[in-house]
């Protein structure tokens, strides 16, 4: 079995955050943004300032590094190619998107209107990015 090159995770890795980064911004802020702000206004929440910004940023960064790894990990058990990259891609979008989206909608605190746009946007936006990744990614 051979060893995950970590030079290639952080490299596809980062190629998915800023994938992930460009349409997750795209997403919330052209398409969701007066949906996003009433959601918040609706709890009387301030808006999204750039603190918040900065960590989503960069969370994005590290979901593209996980999912990355992930593939690599997957690769001797399922092989490499974009099949084992969809399955990475849909296991990130099961536990970083799916799990808590869900969880706020169930808690009132999403409206299950962005509920309803988002995970359909991040089951196709997730193993896309896993794809980029997973064709930056090489071993040896």
């Amino acid at each position: 079995m051979a060893q995950i090159n970590l030079r290639r995770v952080i490299l596809g890795g980062l190629a998915a955050g800023l994938f992930l980064n460009v349409t997750e911004s795209f997403l919330n802020l052209v398409l969701l943004g007066k949906a996003n702000e009433a959601a918040l206004m609706a709890l009387n929440v301030p808006p999204i300032g750039g603190g918040a910004i900065a960590f989503y940023v960069l969370w994005g960064f590290v979901q593209g590094l996980v999912t990355v790894w992930l593939y690599a990990g997957l690769r001797s058990r399922l092989g490499a190619g974009p099949r084992t990259a969809v399955v990475a891609g849909l296991i990130v979008w099961l536990l970083a998107y799916a799990y808590p989206q869900l969880g706020n909608a169930f808690s009132h605190i999403t409206p299950w209107s962005l509920v309803a746009v988002y995970l359909p946007w991040a089951l196709v936006e997730a193993p896309l990015a896993a794809l980029l990744g997973g064709w930056i990614y090489r071993e040896g």
